[in-house]
């Protein structure tokens, strides 16, 4: 079972037996809508207190139970004055001790003290008012001592609910940290076969003292290009984006891609947009320069594509946040 339904399970309990409780002992004769209202006002304090969000509860929460619980003890006494001396209180305490223990366990302890207390000066008044005396001692002492044990009990609860989150807050951690390690030693692994596959054959023919011609110059200065990419603006270094910088670049053009850390966090359909600007803005340079920058984080743009040549003059695109084109700029 879920939690939710764990906790309405709980809740309809509560208000089962409360209202049976209630019920059972009203003496015969007696007028039951004074029993309907304060078992309404219980349910309306035990509701948020059960079904609250937040730890400790929410503020809200718990004013309306504190606020509920001394209302319908004052209902009772308003609507039965002579129900103190009757053997009907403890039903109607019993059920504010219940509250104020669940209030405890959600991290509001003060205030279930503060709620049962009030009940009891709501009861000690009336009496000295209405009846000249003091309720029963046993009842005074009775109900707050189940409240203290309850007390007890919602502080080694909430130590060892604190300790297990605390434990397992740390071994998501320690997940996390494993896993960015193992995925930067697979990205580390996977980019050294690429830097393998790519430069060690020429590697090896300088090594070995092999004449280069002018092709073979151009083919390194491809490489150098392509690493440098890689290296400099690893958020666009995908195949495509390689290709049609390699070819750019076979073309004639000047291409300088920087990687500032804006595509961080950004939404994949949001990367996919930006990419497709970059892949066109390289499939469209012909000649000249190209200076494509991944903005810092925090930015109202993304990414900055600034093309230059002899035949268009210059031009620069900045993509806003949704990788849509925010400016384009010529000169």
């Amino acid at each position: 079972m879920t939690p939710r339904i764990i906790t309405g399970l709980a809740f309809v309990s509560f208000a089962a037996i409360t209202g049976f409780v209630a019920l059972w002992s009203l003496p015969p004769g007696t007028s039951v809508w004074p029993i309907i209202v304060t078992l309404g006002l219980l349910f309306i304090a035990a509701a948020p207190i059960t079904f609250g969000r937040g730890d400790p509860l929410s503020p809200r929460s718990t004013a309306i139970a504190c606020v509920a619980l001394p209302v319908a003890v004052l209902t009772m006494l308003i609507a039965e004055p002579g129900v103190v001396e009757s053997n009907r209180p403890p039903w109607l305490l019993s059920a504010v001790v219940i509250s104020g223990i669940v209030l405890c366990l959600r991290g509001r302890i003060v205030f279930a003290w503060l709620s049962l207390m009030s009940c009891y000066v709501l009861i000690i008044a009336w009496e000295a008012v209405f009846a000249g005396g003091l309720p029963d001692l046993l009842l005074l002492l009775f109900l707050p001592a189940r409240l203290f044990i309850g007390t007890a009990f919602a502080l080694v609860l909430r130590r060892s609910i604190l300790a297990i989150e605390d434990f397992n807050r740390a071994e998501a951690d320690a997940a996390v940290r494993a896993a960015a390690a193992r995925a930067a030693r697979e990205e580390r692994i996977s980019r050294l076969a690429d830097l393998e596959s790519m430069v060690r054959p020429m590697l090896i023919r300088i090594a070995e003292g092999q004449q280069l011609s002018t092709a073979d110059m151009k083919a390194c200065a491809l490489l150098e290009g392509q690493l440098r990419d890689q290296i400099q603006a690893a958020a666009l270094a995908n195949a495509a984006v390689a290709g049609n910088a390699r070819a750019a670049r076979r073309r004639g053009v000047d291409v300088v891609m920087i990687d500032d850390g804006g595509l961080i966090d950004t939404s994949p359909e949001v990367h996919r947009r930006v990419t497709q600007h970059v892949n066109e803005a390289l499939h469209t340079s012909d000649g000249g320069r190209l200076r494509i920058r991944v903005l810092p984080p925090g930015r109202s743009s993304l990414i900055s594509i600034y093309r230059s040549d002899d035949k268009s003059g210059t031009m620069r695109i900045d993509l806003d946040v949704h990788g849509d084109p925010a400016s384009d700029l010529a000169s």
